[in-house]
């Protein structure tokens, strides 16, 4: 049986119709690659540990920015206890438990965390954008710390530790202090949020009604965890990948729960600082060193 030829004409008309084909999806790459560098994955959150450090923060009767060292919060109980729960978990796990807040990571409670569209070279002067939607970190920072500037600080209390997915946690009271937080970083931010939105996998594994409403959420805001979705704040201990296909669950939820016997019967900080930073790649928390902005809440000594 002959073997089938393509004559000369064939095959101009084949890469005639190829060629076309092949300059679109180059366009898109060109028109789409600035959006997918610029993007920038960050946490919003309440620091553990906020160090006496000169940073710039807004006085509400100030018109300029003046340097002030922040309060440090670094001998709280929340701090000392997710410190200790993470060494142990390095201790029993070696390499296999990623987050390492002794080097590498920062102990927080997540307010808002998703990727915004900012750029440092872009000094617009502030609230436009540019032919790609990217704001000026500037623009982004100020609209945070004003958010924030009147908010009072927040009593975060320990209760108890869990295990989910891959992931160890502490879990904090809810208050309608830490809600009030969240709901002002995410509106003042959310014109910087980067589209489109991009559902994680563990999404898809809730059941009904709350998959949807996580669904939801993430076509609104870019995150599930936000509004009627911060209903679980917590501080990310510990990182284990695929700890069921590694048959490392029940090991795990047996330490955690060694660990948590340990946390004393009260166990409470105040939240009083505002932090911005950027998320690693693995365990998906913030890295030391990567803090952006940090601005400080009103004092208050009731629970707002």
């Amino acid at each position: 049986r002959p073997t089938p030829t393509i004559d000369n004409r064939q095959s101009t008309k084949m890469v005639s119709t190829i060629i076309p084909f092949i300059l679109m999806y180059l366009f898109f790459l060109v028109n789409t690659l600035p959006i997918m560098i610029e993007a920038i994955h960050l946490d919003i959150h309440i620091p553990l540990e906020s160090p006496l450090i000169e940073h710039i923060v807004l006085e509400s009767n100030a018109k300029d920015s003046i340097n002030t060292p922040l309060r440090s919060t670094r001998s709280s109980c929340l701090y000392d206890e997710s410190m200790r729960l993470n060494t142990r978990l390095k201790q029993t796990f070696n390499d296999y438990e990623i987050i390492d807040f002794e080097s590498l990571h920062i102990p927080h409670i997540t307010l808002y965390l998703t990727d915004f569209n900012v750029t440092v070279d872009n000094d617009d002067g502030g609230n436009s954008s540019d032919s790609n939607n990217h704001y000026s970190m500037e623009s982004f920072l100020l609209a945070i710390r004003e958010a924030v500037d009147v908010l009072p600080s927040c009593t975060i209390t320990i209760i108890s530790t869990r295990l989910i997915g891959d992931y160890a946690m502490i879990d904090v009271q809810y208050t309608p202090c830490l809600q009030q937080l969240s709901d002002s970083v995410v509106n003042a931010t959310l014109k910087y949020v980067s589209r489109p939105s991009v559902v994680p996998l563990w999404v898809y594994n809730l059941p009904e009604p709350m998959r949807s409403d996580k669904l939801d959420m993430i076509q609104k805001y870019n995150s599930p965890n936000v509004f009627s979705g911060f209903d679980n704040p917590h501080i990310t201990v510990g990182y284990f990948p695929d700890s069921a296909e590694n048959k490392q669950t029940e090991i795990i939820t047996e330490t955690l729960a060694t660990l948590n016997d340990q946390i004393p019967t009260v166990c409470e900080s105040m939240g009083d600082t505002i932090a911005v930073g950027v998320v690693g790649n693995q365990g998906g928390t913030v890295l030391k060193g990567s803090i952006l902005s940090q601005a400080l809440l009103t004092p208050s000594a009731v629970e707002c």
